[in-house]
């Protein structure tokens, strides 16, 4: 078949068909156009959902960040003060030394400490509690002594002061929590602010002395009669050196010896009074009290178990 033959056929084609086929493809044209809306308006609507949500991110995170500012200026605000402290500002319980002064505190007034002391000396037990009573005791006896002499008797006298300790708690050794316990020792620290007084509260580390009074050799064999049995059988293990005493607010004031306990959240204590009386030998610090257990919860694993 020629092509002007297929033309003249599809030119005597029916109208109607034509007709119908023009609605068709009309109705095609409108379904067309109707589906692009639906999904122009699907797109414009997850668009703004999209929109909308990073909007509301931008101003959780800007909260957030602001909320992260302030939480850091409030610990900023809330961090560890390590400025120097006044002791007039130090909460302080009152105490007494009923004028106690003893006769080898001629010789050893106040010396240094070293934690090392603790296993030397032989600490069995570290006690925190406050001091009830605290008095001196004399003790007389004879010995015999050929030094001046045949059969020469020589007459002493030893002082002692000795202390009544409420426990609180006991740190280390055997639990003595609850109860009061005698401590005497041959000598008293005569630091003016920071020595043992009656009404205050202390960590005290202790060591077995004995029962008797007589601590050499020679004595005990040579020991003829007299009062030598000791109030107490426990001793500080130093009782040259301040003892750790414990704040009203349960804080602790520690001697730059104590070198475990002392750490970058101790303050100093700047002793400003005018007194002159009031000389301190060692420098002394702060520490709060969960910073003081961590240390010597460190101080007992190195140097006592």
């Amino acid at each position: 078949m020629k092509g002007n033959d297929l033309l003249n056929i599809m030119g005597n084609a029916d109208y109607k068909f034509i007709a119908e086929a023009e609605i068709i493809k009309a109705n095609k044209k409108r379904g067309f156009v109707k589906w692009v809306t639906i999904a122009a308006c699907l797109c414009i609507a997850v668009i703004a959902i999209f929109l909308s949500n990073i909007f509301v991110l931008n101003n959780e995170n800007t909260s957030l960040s602001q909320n992260g500012i302030k939480a850091t200026e409030n610990t900023s605000s809330k961090a560890f003060d390590n400025s120097p402290i006044k002791y007039s500002d130090l909460i302080l319980a009152d105490g007494k030394d009923n004028d106690i002064s003893i006769s080898s505190d001629s010789e050893l007034c106040v010396a240094a400490f070293e934690e090392k002391f603790l296993k030397e000396e032989g600490c069995c037990m570290i006690v925190e509690g406050t001091v009830k009573n605290i008095y001196s005791k004399k003790y007389k006896y004879d010995v015999s002594d050929d030094k001046f002499e045949d059969n020469g008797v020589l007459h002493n006298i030893m002082e002692t002061v000795v202390y009544e300790i409420s426990v609180d708690k006991t740190w280390f050794g055997n639990d003595v929590t609850g109860q009061t316990i005698i401590v005497e020792d041959n000598s008293y620290c005569l630091d003016p602010l920071f020595k043992i007084k009656a009404g205050k509260k202390y960590v005290v580390p202790l060591f077995e002395y004995g029962n008797s009074i007589l601590y050499s050799k020679e004595e005990k064999e040579n020991f003829l009669s007299g009062d030598i049995v000791r109030e107490s059988k426990f001793s500080t293990v130093y009782p040259y050196h301040p003892q750790i005493e414990v704040t009203k607010d349960s804080k602790y004031i520690v001697s730059e010896n104590w070198k475990t306990l002392i750490s970058e959240k101790a303050r100093e204590i700047v002793v400003d009074l005018k007194d002159k009386d009031n000389y301190v030998y060692f420098q002394m610090y702060l520490l709060d009290g969960d910073t003081f257990k961590n240390a010597m919860n460190r101080l007992i694993d190195k140097r006592l178990n």
